[in-house]
C-alpha cells in the first residue's frame, strides 16, 4: 500500500510478537492502519490474543474485539461508537473549523 509503514510480526513456539515503528508523533497512516486490521485479524483467525494501544479509530473498530478505554476515569469497556477518540474525530471530521477555530489563527 502506497505510504504504509513496514509492520513486523514473528512467530516463536505459538506466541506472535508484532512491532511497529512510528516516527515521533505521526502515528501510522491510514493504509498502515488497515494493513494492521489484517494482521490483528489473522492473528484471531489463528487463535491468538493481542493487547495494542494506539489512537486509531479504525485499528479500534476490528470486529470482534474488546476495546477497553483509558482515561482520567482509569479504564473501562466501551463500545467502539462511544470510544472518546471515535467522537472527537467524528466531531472533527463533520465540522472541522469548529476546532480550528481555537487552535490556529485565521490567515491574513
Amino acid at each position: 500500500m502506497p505510504g504504509a509503514r513496514p509492520v513486523s510480526v514473528a512467530w516463536v513456539a505459538g506466541a506472535a510478537t508484532l512491532a511497529s515503528k512510528t516516527a515521533g508523533y505521526g502515528g501510522i497512516s491510514f493504509q498502515s492502519s488497515l494493513a494492521l486490521l489484517v494482521v490483528l485479524d489473522v492473528l484471531r483467525q489463528e487463535g491468538f490474543q493481542a493487547i495494542v494501544a494506539i489512537h486509531s479509530p479504525l485499528v479500534a473498530a476490528l470486529p470482534g474485539a474488546t476495546t477497553v478505554e483509558l482515561g482520567e476515569w482509569g479504564m473501562r469497556r466501551a463500545d467502539w461508537a462511544d470510544l472518546d477518540l471515535v467522537e472527537s474525530w467524528r466531531d472533527f471530521l463533520t465540522a472541522p473549523q469548529r476546532w480550528l477555530r481555537h487552535l490556529v489563527d485565521p490567515p491574513g
